[in-house]
């Protein structure tokens, strides 16, 4: 499904490209085209290889594509950036790292920017993978002779390696939010997965895990496809019985939509319908209303909530 829409959107793109530099037109459908192909390789380059589950392995070429089609791309860097640090490449890592913290200073699309959390974690992680660089440089000229180390002056490696425990420890910390219906925190993936298995009694919990979304509720859980968790988040998190969520609000949450595509009410229907079922199966009682007159639904905040997702999937 996201392999085919974006197997389309590359093809728009090679031939809208061809047709602007031949005949010198306006780049503003261009423009459009290149935005909407580079927002598809980042949210769904993850799921190319199986639809509702997330593969890293895959990610890599599909964000690596996205910033040939657009360099200065933070939130593209970023997540490279992100990938080869848990991989241990801290080589790339540091690459990308700067790569995203540079692009912030000429991105002009605000969807792509990094939020204030992914701004400090970019410098942490570029510092961080710098001094894994240097340990391994450090540890490797134990292989050399005594006699030809030269002892450099003023260098004390030691506290710069306790400075990769104190970050990394910082970022496990703060890897997640958390978010209810009175704020948003940051918190570690033990704590999310502490609370999956072992919710508050009567407590929706909504869990981005990194393969899967798991939806919680009373000891009971249920596993939901990537559309039915965007929609779901959407509902508990942005719609109210004065503010529902129609079908443009959701449009990001329709991944297989093309190019000035507008979510079908249909479409929608059936994805809350599906959800409400979900809710269901876990013991959830009705939670999502029609909205009155409107095409739209939102959450009547009867319950509360808590979503777990990565600090490093959020977008502004």
């Amino acid at each position: 499904m996201y392999q085919q829409k974006i197997e389309i959107y590359k093809a728009m793109h090679h031939k809208i490209r061809q047709i602007v530099v031949r005949k010198q037109e306006d780049r503003s459908y261009l423009d459009s085209i290149t935005e909407r192909l580079v927002f598809n390789l980042v949210h769904y380059g993850t799921f190319l290889k199986m639809a509702d589950q997330k593969v890293e392995q895959v990610a890599v070429p599909s964000l690596e594509k996205a910033l040939s089609y657009d360099p200065y791309n933070p939130i593209t860097a970023y997540r490279l950036g992100f990938l080869y640090y848990k991989s241990g490449n801290f080589i790339n890592s540091v690459k990308y790292f700067q790569k995203a913290i540079t692009s912030e200073r000429f991105n002009k699309n605000k969807k792509m920017a990094l939020t204030d959390r992914q701004k400090l974690n970019a410098q942490l992680y570029l510092t961080n993978s710098a001094l894994h660089i240097a340990k391994t440089s450090q540890e490797n000229l134990a292989n050399f002779p005594a006699d030809q180390v030269v002892q450099l002056p003023g260098y004390e490696f030691s506290s710069l390696f306790d400075s990769i425990s104190a970050n990394d420890a910082y970022l496990s910390s703060h890897a997640f939010y958390k978010e209810t219906e009175h704020c948003k925190t940051t918190c570690s993936k033990r704590h999310c997965e502490k609370l999956a298995m072992d919710n508050p009694r009567d407590t929706i919990v909504l869990y981005f895990e990194d393969v899967e979304t798991s939806l919680n509720f009373n000891g009971k859980a249920t596993t939901l496809s990537k559309r039915l968790s965007d929609v779901l988040r959407l509902l508990l998190t942005s719609s109210s019985v004065s503010t529902p969520a129609n079908t443009n609000d959701v449009k990001e949450c329709f991944g297989d939509l093309h190019f000035e595509e507008e979510v079908q009410w249909p479409s929608y229907r059936q994805a809350v319908s599906r959800v409400r079922q979900a809710l269901k199966s876990c013991g959830v009682p009705d939670v999502i209303e029609t909205a009155v007159n409107q095409q739209a639904y939102y959450f009547n905040g009867s319950i509360p909530y808590i979503v777990f997702y990565r600090v490093d999937d959020e977008t502004e």
